[in-house]
């Protein structure tokens, strides 16, 4: 009996999330990602969940803020942040930017994310 396309995929799954649970609250690395046009590189983060996922929550939990990191650039270039998401708020360090407004602009927006808890680091492309 042949195994239909979706409980095959249902099963592929069930055995990658069996399989990177156990790297629950390790360090992770991406050299980069983007999603929706938003691009971090040499991630790495220290996350309480395991697994491929988180990774793309952290992305994605950035450019949700795209805009708000837009409103504060003048000259471009990418922004050098570590931030650490807790279960009650999110704090941020800009490593590289000078200019104390700006480096507040750009904290202020990314402590405006949520995402799997833990602490990452990595230099934020802005489009």
């Amino acid at each position: 009996m042949k195994t239909p396309f979706l409980l095959q995929k249902f099963i592929f799954i069930f055995l990658l999330s069996a399989a990177t649970s156990s790297f629950a609250g390790s360090n992770f690395t991406a050299g980069e990602m983007t999603i929706d046009g938003q691009t971090i590189r040499n991630l790495d983060c220290n996350l309480d969940e395991g697994g491929f996922m988180p990774l793309l929550a952290v992305v994605t939990a950035i450019a949700g803020q795209k805009e708000g990191l837009k409103s504060c650039q003048s000259s471009g270039g990418p922004i050098d942040a570590q931030w650490t998401w807790s279960a009650s708020k999110t704090s941020v360090q800009i490593k590289n930017i000078t200019d104390k407004t700006k480096a507040q602009c750009y904290a202020k927006a990314i402590e405006k994310t949520k995402g799997p808890l833990g602490t990452c680091s990595g230099q934020i492309i802005l489009p």
